[in-house]
């Protein structure tokens, strides 16, 4: 799949397989998806949208996007968060050279939508931490070559690690700028989207870093709303969320998952997933509690 992009506060991507089926008419074809949304577990949001894809051919080296499919008004919504339609032409003259689809090993999609009606959608407040935002940022946090304008109070507030680092007896004290190592860039701003007020909501496609650095700068309020999401969501497996409870002491969510199994066929085929043998002898030993119980 692609990155996400955002349009009318709703996050996009497109994705592309090869698919052989009856559906293709037995022939390897392209099946080209438009995704909207996709993470939200809100049952009330929808969209209405019509949309393209061009597959770019580089005709005597100059690029040409006028060969389309379109698809037309069609909703989004939690039930349907995608759609998928197929490229007109079959693979094998996708990569027919002839053809001129590909530069190297590599082909070119372009996607446009067009929005033309969005329910229950709120506005998506974002923070953009590359500028100094006024009244809002006095410290700069460099990962690599680039730059974060933050606040020092904000994070203090939610980290005692920053809270420490700002204000305790380190030579980062008096620095206007401060260099944060083994952390990646992209993984950081969502971290921070999360402290900060904005409508970046906790999701499954975070939950792995996020959770790591929630955890590494001892951020409380984000740990907190990574249990609640993982307590409501279906998208991840209950021995998955033991693990994360376990890996990160995230004691609550630990007795509201063991609290969901209610008969010893479910802790069976716990004991059966591949998660269970990374559980520490506290989860298990919790485990064999919840077993007393039943």
């Amino acid at each position: 799949t692609s990155v996400t992009k955002y349009s009318h506060n709703l996050p996009w991507k497109i994705g592309v397989n090869i698919e052989e089926s009856d559906r293709s008419g037995n022939v390897a074809r392209l099946n080209l998806y438009m995704y909207c949304n996709r993470e939200s577990e809100c049952p009330l949001w929808k969209c209405q949208a019509s949309w393209s894809f061009s597959i770019i051919r580089h005709i005597d080296g100059e690029p040409d996007s006028s060969e389309k499919v379109v698809v037309n008004n069609l909703w989004f919504a939690q039930r349907s968060p995608n759609w998928a339609c197929f490229w007109p032409h079959d693979w094998a003259t996708v990569k027919d050279p002839k053809n001129e689809y590909f530069v190297g090993d590599k082909i070119t999609i372009l996607a446009s939508v067009w929005i033309k009606r969005i329910d229950c959608v709120p506005e998506r407040v974002h923070f953009d931490f590359s500028v100094p935002n006024l009244g809002m940022s006095n410290i700069v946090l460099r990962i690599g070559e680039r730059r974060l304008h933050v606040s020092k109070e904000i994070l203090s507030s939610h980290s005692p690690v920053f809270a420490a680092m700002f204000n305790g007896d380190y030579d980062e004290k008096n620095k206007d700028e401060i260099e944060l190592k083994d952390v990646e860039y992209d993984e950081f701003v969502e971290l921070l989207n999360l402290i900060y007020p904005s409508s970046t909501e906790f999701n499954v496609v975070m939950m792995t870093h996020v959770l790591k650095l929630a955890d590494l700068y001892g951020v409380t309020s984000v740990m907190n709303k990574a249990v609640a999401y993982l307590h409501s969501t279906k998208l991840v497996p209950l021995p998955h969320k033991l693990k994360l409870a376990d890996e990160y002491r995230l004691h609550k969510l630990r007795r509201l998952c063991l609290e969901a199994l209610k008969t010893m066929d479910e802790v069976k085929e716990l004991s059966k997933t591949f998660e269970f043998a990374d559980y520490s002898s506290d989860m298990r030993a919790a485990l064999l509690e919840r077993v007393l119980e039943l």
